[in-house]
């Protein structure tokens, strides 16, 4: 019997990769990029949290948020800063996803102490993990005014693909408070060889359906899928 649509899970997946400077990375989804010409719908999905359609965006919170709150533990949230970001813009989905976390966990939401000294290209055109590190390498900086000791935080960004991100900001932290404790969360983490099939695509379909104007018509209810339950405990 599939679990109704509001129904908080129950864990989250974790990352088996370690990376440097976090603790660990967990995650709800896995996220394939478009290959001959077909991309699954929670991967879609992912692409309109990002530019904040409806209701992709507050379902992906639904979904995140609680299973969060509910298994990790950290005192504050940060979040990663996408391209043309030298310091958090509010109000973008990012930002909804950790202000729901810090809401439901009582940590404080703390945008505002990670900052990049400058700009960096959109990682997505650097090709594979030494680029992207290369070009990261010194941007970020992180203000510990007012923490001390071994702080609990959470770094929360969308997609995780190499993780060059997560390893940048997390050595930033380390960096200015070295006994740091760093979770990174992520919606979805990229992975060629794990499917979703613990999650059903029909939860980002239902109800009313975003502007395929606004979304660039990446939906489609045509779209295939495996049959699947909703958040099952069944792991791929």
């Amino acid at each position: 019997m599939k679990m109704p649509l509001t129904q908080a899970p129950s864990s989250l997946l974790q990352s088996a990769r370690r990376y440097p400077g976090v603790e660990r990375l967990y995650h709800v989804a896995y996220y394939h990029a478009a290959r001959v010409g077909y991309q699954d719908i929670v991967s879609r999905s992912l692409h309109d949290f990002k530019d904040g359609c409806e209701p992709q965006a507050a379902r992906w919170i639904a979904l995140a948020a609680p299973r969060v709150c509910k298994d990790l533990n950290f005192e504050i949230i940060v979040r990663a800063l996408r391209a043309g970001e030298l310091k958090a813009s509010p109000n973008i989905p990012l930002d909804r996803l950790c202000m729901a976390i810090a809401g439901g966990s009582g940590a404080a939401y703390e945008p505002e102490r990670v900052e990049k000294g400058r700009g960096v290209r959109a990682l997505t055109s650097l090709g594979g993990r030494l680029a992207r590190q290369k070009e990261l390498d010194g941007v970020y900086r992180f203000d510990a005014s007012g923490l001390a000791g071994a702080v609990k935080v959470l770094l929360v960004d969308d997609i995780a693909t190499t993780g060059a991100t997560l390893e940048a900001i997390s050595r930033a932290i380390t960096q200015a408070l070295p006994g740091a404790v760093i979770t990174c969360f992520v919606l979805a983490r990229v992975e060629a060889q794990l499917q979703n099939r613990h999650i059903n695509p029909d939860y980002f379909l239902r109800g009313e359906q975003a502007d395929p104007a606004q979304c660039g018509a990446r939906m489609s209810l045509r779209d295939p899928a495996e049959p699947s339950e909703f958040l099952s405990d069944r792991k791929s």
